[in-house]
């Protein structure tokens, strides 16, 4: 029950695009609803795919559109997502502030109980993820869930 009411809410907030999957997904489309950079044109800065190989963490963005599918949730897409070895899958619902280098997003477990705002600041290797929120994201250790660091730091794929 939970699960279905998780899909109808981010049905709900997130854009009507249809991907079929994310290895359909491209990295370098644009759409009307592409938010500009500071200067005036398009910016890829927050669009791509990151990875923690430390804590087995995979995130997926593009901050400019709604466009990203979730893998394993039957939903429309978003702007992203975090995955890998955490409590489920937490999903971006909301670009809340986008900057040139930093962005604050709202993030949302894929379970709909948790909601967490993000800090997205570009580095020069790909990004940093800073946890606002009292809410910690949980990751997976030993078969028992740990919270994850409040500050980590992705690489760009």
């Amino acid at each position: 029950m939970r699960s279905l009411l998780f899909v109808i809410c981010m049905s709900l907030l997130c854009s009507f695009i249809s991907v079929s999957s994310i290895d359909d997904f491209d990295m370098n489309s644009s759409s009307s609803s592409t938010l500009v950079a500071e200067q005036g044109e398009p910016s890829n800065q927050f669009r791509g795919k990151f990875r923690n190989e430390n804590l087995k963490l995979n995130l997926v963005l593009n901050l400019y559109a709604a466009n990203i599918p979730i893998p394993g949730l039957e939903m429309d897409s978003c702007y992203g997502y975090l995955n890998g070895n955490i409590n489920g899958s937490w999903a971006i619902l909301k670009v809340k502030n986008i900057e040139t280098n930093r962005a604050i997003v709202r993030m949302v477990s894929d379970r709909g109980s948790d909601a967490q705002d993000v800090e997205l600041v570009i580095t020069d290797s790909g990004l940093t993820f800073r946890q606002v929120d009292d809410v910690n994201i949980k990751g997976v250790a030993n078969g028992k869930y740990v919270k994850l660091p409040k500050i980590i730091d992705f690489i760009k794929n």
